[in-house]
């Protein structure tokens, strides 16, 4: 849920989008991009490739090296889906009702967990 919190925060500030790209170990699983199309409610694509980080600074270095005019072009020349999935309207309720909890759990702990990163005999600021 805290991925959505983080759309959040970024749609609240007029930021938005339509879709997401899943990487890493969560990627290859059989339910975690179905359950992140589900909790945020858009598409969620998984890339073929398995090494994003190194993929995407090869493309950086790409268009340092003029070999792509932009990101974009980098992008679209050396990446493919692996698979895409669809947010399922019961399933965004189904989450919907939790994230909310979730959010109200969250909030209820923001200053205990403050307190317990302040570290041993110093105070929260």
């Amino acid at each position: 849920f805290e991925h959505r919190r983080h759309i959040d925060v970024l749609k609240h500030a007029g930021i938005s989008f339509d879709k997401a790209v899943l990487s890493g170990g969560g990627s290859r699983s059989e339910h975690w991009p179905q359950i992140f199309a589900d909790g945020l409610g858009v598409p969620i694509t998984v890339p073929e490739a398995r090494e994003t980080g190194a993929l995407g600074a090869a493309i950086g270095a790409g268009v340092a090296a003029g070999l792509f005019a932009d990101y974009e072009s980098g992008v679209d020349a050396m990446t493919r889906s692996r698979a895409a999935y669809r947010p399922d309207p019961a399933m965004q309720r189904h989450y919907a009702r939790r994230y909310r909890a979730y959010c109200g759990l969250a909030d209820t702990l923001r200053s205990f967990w403050t307190e317990q990163a302040a570290g041993p005999g110093r105070a929260a600021e």
